[in-house]
């Protein structure tokens, strides 16, 4: 995938937002996102990445809707060790993620895009993951 979609930001993600794969593009506006020893994790990065708040315009309301999109998600795969152990993990990290977690906000993927940038530049919007699989109902459990 690295020269796929250049000069334009690219990365593919799975449901519990790991990144199987992005651009040289995707790496230089989402700084540290493929830096870790574990497969990166967009959601990780959104709420334990210093960076991420600045890059992500409106950086709150991008990641409660990724929070109730993740949670959307952990109803339907509730089994799923890697998304457990993602859960606890942003739990352990972040102060946010223990506030908005218990609020139970849950939502499907139907956004155009992402906004990054700083505040001192320009915005770029990057297509949102999209789903393969159906919409369902949003639900509150």
């Amino acid at each position: 995938m690295s020269t796929l979609l250049q000069p334009h930001p690219a990365y593919i993600i799975d449901g519990s937002y790991d990144v199987l794969s992005h651009n040289q593009d995707a790496a230089e506006l989402l700084p540290n996102l493929t830096v870790t020893r574990d497969r990166p994790n967009f959601a990780r990065w959104v709420f334990t990445e210093p960076v991420a708040r600045h890059v992500l315009v409106d950086w709150e309301p991008e990641a409660r809707a990724l929070l109730a999109r993740l949670r959307t998600f952990a109803g339907r795969h509730a089994t799923d060790p890697r998304l457990t152990r993602l859960i606890e993990d942003l739990h352990d990290a972040s102060p946010e993620v223990r506030t908005w977690w218990p609020q139970y906000d849950v939502q499907v993927r139907h956004s155009d895009g992402n906004s990054c940038g700083t505040r001192t530049s320009a915005r770029s919007t990057t297509p949102a993951p999209r789903s393969t699989s159906p919409s369902s109902p949003i639900t509150r459990w």
